[in-house]
């Protein structure tokens, strides 16, 4: 089984709670093989609905009704997973390619970029023997247990702050908090893609009303698992700012991890868009514009990959933990 980098046919999925990951294989016991596909487009259909959620294109009954099935019977995750991790940096391409059973080119690129790259999730036996063989093969790999990850997906979002001092004055939803600069492990950024769901007869016109790219900053804390999330479009500055938000939550967010790691490798996976849940700012705009032009009965679906950013960040943040 492990003898040569597991293969999933077409594109390469694994689902964890309804996100999808793209890039991440699965050695056991994920939903891939019974995910369904558009006939059209090739991506999974991945709600009950009479279109594909991607290219509008009409679905057979038979993917509707199974994908209706999947949608609505969530198989529930193992009690522990575990989650590998490929150290990237320093690492010699062609031992990558053989370890890993990607073409040479690839290999390359990955060994260029460096950093840390989600390998799997899999059940602690099938991790323990992938990651011995990766070991056996030069590559260094590092173990999380999903547990943890999971405590560090869910951030507490600023609703607005301003700099006092040395640290960040944030409001959250569970009431104020300071984030100092020598409490902070690391700072996380990335940005968000989102696309508005056409249906089958906009998709043969123009698009109008595009929903604009957003951008999330995570603080992770050492005092806390979960991350602080920095949203521009939501974040309330109060009187005697001006300027652009984004701007200036980085300004700060660079303040505040000055001397201390810094990930922007999200901007280099492949969205995984999935329905976004509770839009703001330029988004919320976009959707309701695109909802006052639809027949009734037609809802206006909005897809970005928050969910996808907020699982990288909590894997990356947790490996920083364990190594701090």
């Amino acid at each position: 089984m492990f003898g040569t980098h597991p293969r999933v046919v077409g594109r390469r999925f694994l689902r964890v709670d309804d996100v999808c990951l793209r890039d991440t294989h699965c050695l056991a016991g994920s939903r891939c093989d019974t995910a369904v596909s558009c006939p059209a487009c090739g991506r999974p259909v991945a709600a009950a609905r009479p279109s594909c959620l991607y290219c509008g294109a009409p679905l057979a009954p038979t993917e509707a009704g199974v994908s209706a099935e999947l949608a609505g019977a969530v198989t529930p995750a193992p009690a522990e997973r575990t989650l590998l991790v490929l150290d990237l940096r320093n690492v010699d391409a062609a031992l990558l390619a053989r370890a890993l059973g990607r073409a040479a080119f690839e290999a390359a690129q990955w060994a260029r970029r460096g950093g840390y790259r989600l390998h799997c999730i899999a059940p602690p036996d099938v991790a323990r023997l992938e990651a011995s063989r990766l070991a056996d093969a030069g590559v260094r790999v590092l173990s999380l247990a999903e547990t943890r990850v999971r405590d560090a997906s869910k951030p507490l979002v600023g609703l607005g702050g301003r700099w006092h001092g040395d640290g960040l004055d944030v409001r959250t939803p569970e009431g104020p908090l300071r984030v100092g600069s020598g409490d902070v492990l690391l700072i996380v950024t990335g940005p968000i893609v989102r696309e508005r769901q056409a249906s089958a007869a906009e998709w043969r016109r123009m698009r109008s009303a595009a929903p604009e790219a957003g951008f999330r900053i995570h603080v992770h804390r050492c005092s806390d698992v979960r991350p602080v999330e920095l949203d521009p479009e939501v974040f309330g500055f109060g009187p005697g700012t001006a300027g652009s938000a984004l701007l200036q939550l980085r300004a700060w967010a660079h303040a505040l991890g000055r001397g201390r790691p810094a990930d922007q490798a999200f901007g280099q996976l492949a969205p995984a868009l999935a329905p976004a849940a509770g839009a703001t700012g330029s988004a919320a705009a976009a959707s309701a514009l695109a909802g006052q032009t639809r027949r009734p009965g037609q809802e206006a679906l909005l897809l970005d990959n928050v969910l996808q950013f907020r699982f990288y960040s909590a894997w990356r943040g947790t490996l920083e933990r364990k190594d701090a």
